[in-house]
């Protein structure tokens, strides 16, 4: 059986907020990166979910 992150598919296509539990485990699973390497990814470039992708060398 799927997760409920897997089940709503990609709610969070833009930007990413690091205050919301949710959106932090949907970016991290799908990243596969830890939560400090998402947060240090957000922080240098900003909550732009490409940019952060870019930033940690995954595909967009």
């Amino acid at each position: 059986m799927s997760n409920h992150l897997e089940q709503r598919g990609a709610p969070y296509s833009h930007r990413i907020d690091m205050s919301q539990e949710d959106q932090v485990e949907y970016w991290t699973n799908r990243y596969e990166v830890t939560r400090d390497a998402l947060a240090e990814a957000v922080r240098q470039v900003g909550s732009d979910a490409d940019k952060v992708a870019v930033c940690l060398g995954k595909p967009a």
